[in-house]
């Protein structure tokens, strides 16, 4: 089979045995760095185990040493009495003895300590090549994939696994850049919220220093001075800024419901102060205060489930869509390179144009079998034994151009001789003497078998001078028949 598919194949067939020759030398580096982090995790408790035993153990040892120079002062004072001599032997060797266990014991400590320190040091010292080798076999991995892609660039139809597989890895893809898209959109709309409370934090800010600027005038009417109007003015861009993160979050991430418009009341003019006395601006001013602060109980409210929602997508969601994907990229992986290793250890046969070598072999004769052939032989005598033809067997004639002779009429057999001497030997009847091809050996072998009941020998009956002889069976057949070997008749 010669399709792009295998060519590509066959052209690429030397870089992927080098490639793959590389990969099967690093393939185990993963696993060994596996165990090898164990091994190492336990070697660090254990470490950690012996540092604290010896920390006792040099504790216990500085304690013996205490108790044994107090000792020592006091088997002195002992020693100068007569009858306390042995009890402070005793006490003192007692102590010795309790010393040099606690040493035992210390030295026992500080040396399993240093034959674990040196053993961390290579395992350190291993994991660090075990590292490099993944990372190698990683890069060598990616080089595969990437030669991969390319001979199975676009559909093979040689192939449907691929293509399955191929598009197993596709909708996996698609997927996780789906959770990843709405991994953002939560993360950008959780921004977007802060910097909204953020903004309207310095609204109310400006609002609040607006209305501690405004003077006490005549009555309880209260009215905006130059600064509270200047405070006014910002609190009012600043509420506007506030206003379009909100748009923004909302736009970015559907699920953040829809907020309140941030307004901010314009302040009333001077003018407007002195005709329209009754009016409070102040008093408005703060009831639209009241209703921001209630407004950014809100968006910080919203900024915290949006946190909830990045967190849960970014933990669940997008940790099983990247299992997923790297099972589908090991799946299709696997058997591509199984693919590559099926067609080129294959034998050289395959996709290839089927052998000739068979050719010229003739096909069977089509048709009902030829005629029965009748063969008349005494009863009496043994079957010849077949043997095997020391010249080849001439070429068979076409199908087309065959046609079998006809037989001989069978010759009148007389009164005298029944069924018993002579008879009509059909392959139902005669078991040893089978019907095969006119050219064969085994019928030349039965004709001249039925040459014998001519031979001048036997005595021919009258009823028998009409029987063909050899020569005429020879003209017949086209192939030569030698003498008739000497039997001895058996007739009278």
């Amino acid at each position: 089979m010669s399709t792009p598919t295998y060519q590509r194949i066959h052209e690429h067939a030397e870089s992927h045995t080098s490639l793959t020759k590389h990969y099967l030398e690093l393939q185990s580096a993963p696993d060994q760095l596996t165990r090898h982090n164990e091994y190492l995790e336990d070697l660090l408790r254990q470490l950690k185990t012996t540092r604290e035993n010896v920390e006792k153990a040099s504790a216990v040892t500085r304690q013996e040493n205490e108790v044994e120079t107090k000792s020592i002062s006091k088997s002195k004072w002992f020693l100068s009495r007569k009858n306390l001599k042995e009890k402070a032997r005793e006490q003192t060797e007692q102590q010795e003895r309790e010393l040099a266990e606690a040493l035992e014991t210390e030295f026992r400590e500080r040396a399993t300590l240093k034959s674990l320190e040196n053993a961390v040091e290579e395992a350190i010292r291993k994991k660090d090549k075990l590292t490099d080798k993944v990372a190698e076999s990683n890069e060598v991995k990616e080089e595969l994939r990437q030669l991969y892609d390319k001979i199975f660039d676009g559909p093979t139809p040689e192939f449907p696994k691929n293509d399955e597989l191929q598009n197993h890895l596709k909708f996996a893809q698609e997927a996780s850049d789906n959770i990843q898209a709405q991994i953002f959109s939560h993360s950008q709309a959780e921004n977007c919220l802060v910097e909204a409370e953020r903004k309207l934090d310095h609204c109310l800010l400006m609002i609040q220093s607006a209305i501690n600027a405004a003077p006490y005038t005549s009555g309880t009417q209260r009215i905006f001075n130059d600064q509270g109007r200047m405070d006014l003015e910002s609190a009012s861009v600043a509420g506007s800024e506030a206003q379009k993160f909100l748009e923004d979050a909302r736009t970015i991430c559907p699920v953040v419901p829809a907020l309140p418009p941030i307004r901010v009341k314009d302040h009333p003019s001077m003018l407007e102060n002195f005709l329209f006395s009754r009016i409070s601006p102040v008093e408005t001013v703060r009831i639209i205060k009241n209703e921001l602060t209630d407004l950014k109980k809100n968006i910080r409210q919203e900024w915290k489930f949006a946190a909830e929602r990045y967190n849960k997508t970014a933990k669940y969601d997008l940790s099983e869509s990247a299992e997923v994907v790297a099972q589908c990229r090991e799946d299709l992986f696997r058997h591509r390179r199984e693919i590559m290793e099926l067609v080129l250890n294959a034998p050289p046969s395959y996709g290839r144009p089927r052998s000739t070598r068979y050719s010229n072999a003739l096909p069977p004769i089509p048709g009902p079998p030829g005629p029965s052939i009748v063969v008349l032989a005494p009863p009496s005598l043994p079957p010849l034994p077949i043997q095997p033809s020391l010249s080849a067997p001439p070429a068979l004639p076409t199908p087309s151009s065959f046609v079998p002779p006809p037989p001989p009429p069978p010759p009148p057999l007389p009164q005298s001789l029944s069924d018993s001497h002579y008879m009509e030997r059909s392959p139902s009847s005669s078991p040893n003497l089978p019907i095969s091809h006119p050219h064969s050996p085994s019928l030349s072998m039965n004709l001249e078998r039925s040459s014998i009941s001519s031979s001048p020998r036997h005595k021919p009956s009258p009823s028998l001078s009409a029987l063909p002889g050899p020569e005429a069976i020879d003209d017949l057949i086209g192939s030569p028949i030698g003498p008739p070997p000497s039997y001895a008749s058996t007739w009278d």
